[in-house]
């Protein structure tokens, strides 16, 4: 972990992982592309709604450290 609490090492993180599925973009035909897109959009906000407790927990953590310094 870096410093601030962050990963130093991106790649590590699903977000950054290489993807081989998706190496033929270029080639993709527009509706193909498009379709992709959406499907790749929808797996996003899947994310973070399965991360729900996980982001409420670090808000409210945030919260309460501003709080104690009357932030």
């Amino acid at each position: 972990m870096s410093p601030a609490g962050g990963p130093t090492d991106l790649g590590a993180l699903d977000t950054e992982a290489v993807r081989p599925e998706l190496a033929d973009l270029d080639v993709l035909d527009v509706p193909d592309l498009v379709a992709l897109m959406t499907a790749e959009s929808t797996r996003a906000t899947d994310a973070v709604v399965a991360a729900t407790e996980q982001i409420a927990a670090v808000v409210a953590g945030v919260a309460g450290r501003l709080a104690a310094v009357g932030g």
